[in-house]
C-alpha cells in the first residue's frame, strides 16, 4: 500500500499522501486537522475504497490567497461533493479554490478529472475512483 501511495504523490502533486486510516490513527488532534482531505479512491491491487489526505507545508503555500483555514474548509466541502456525485457544486468549489491557490495540484486534478466526464457524475459512480498508474 505504501509503494502505491508513493506512486500517486506523482499524480496529486504533493509531497505527501496520507491514509485515511494513518489520519484516524494520529494521536493528536493538531496532527490530524493538520491533514487536508483530497480524494476517495480504490489502488492497484485493492477493492476497498480508502480516503487520502496530505498535509499542506506551509513554505509551500506562499501563492495562497486568503487564509489556509479557508482554503481547507472550501476544499474539502468540494471534495464532499464530490464523493457524493453532486459535481456541479463541487466544482463550484473547486473553481474558487483554483482563483485562492493556482498552483495546488489536487484542485485541478479533481476539477479535471471531472471536466473529463463534462461534469455530469457518471452513472456507475459509486464515491470514489480507481487509480490505476503505477
Amino acid at each position: 500500500m505504501a509503494s502505491r501511495l508513493e506512486a500517486a504523490t506523482k499524480q496529486y502533486g504533493v509531497c505527501l499522501l496520507i491514509s485515511e486510516t494513518v489520519v484516524a490513527n494520529l494521536t493528536k488532534s493538531s496532527l490530524r486537522d493538520s491533514c487536508r482531505k483530497l480524494d476517495r479512491v480504490t489502488v492497484k491491487g485493492s477493492a476497498e475504497p480508502m480516503l487520502l489526505y496530505t498535509y499542506d507545508m506551509p513554505f509551500l503555500q506562499k501563492d495562497l490567497k486568503g487564509s489556509p483555514q479557508v482554503y481547507k474548509s472550501l476544499f474539502e466541502a468540494a471534495i464532499d461533493n464530490y464523493i457524493i456525485g453532486n459535481w456541479t457544486e463541487s466544482s463550484k468549489k473547486l473553481n474558487q479554490c483554483i482563483q485562492m491557490w493556482p498552483t495546488d495540484r489536487p484542485a485541478t486534478l479533481i476539477a479535471k478529472y471531472m471536466a473529463s466526464h463534462n461534469n455530469v457524475v457518471p452513472a456507475a459512480w459509486k464515491g470514489y475512483r480507481e487509480l490505476t498508474e503505477k
